[in-house]
């Protein structure tokens, strides 16, 4: 009865979204502690990886993100690594350079780290 009442209430909440839509604007640091806005990016394509050092997969998918960077970024497309290392920047900066990659990278805030974000994933 409570999931009736909650329908009732809000129907369209239940309707699936409709596709593609823009992603909500969000800030995050980069590796220089300088913030980065997702809004600033808006008219291009932008590749959100959510990944970690320690995830197996995600390290695999580098070298096809970086190529994509490369090939498409004059079009106006790129890729930007998310890490969600709990620590952040001192886990990051020395992947970078142990795999060479070029992409922008940004570190979620600490309190997320263990959240909703934890896990990896592409959002385009």
């Amino acid at each position: 009865m409570l999931f009736r009442e909650e329908f009732d209430a809000d129907p369209a909440a239940y309707l699936p979204p409709a596709l593609p839509r823009p992603a909500p604007s969000f800030a995050l640091k980069n590796l220089k502690g300088e913030p980065v806005v997702l809004e600033n990016y808006r008219g291009q394509a932008v590749l959100l990886d959510f990944w970690a050092t320690w995830c197996k997969p995600c390290v695999k998918s580098m070298p096809a993100l970086q190529k994509l960077h490369e090939q498409f970024a004059a079009k106006g497309f790129s890729v930007a690594g998310i890490s969600t290392d709990e620590n952040g920047r001192k886990a990051v900066e020395p992947f970078i350079k142990k795999h060479k990659t070029r992409i922008r990278f940004c570190s979620t805030p600490r309190k997320t780290r263990r959240g909703k974000l934890a896990k990896s994933k592409l959002f385009l």
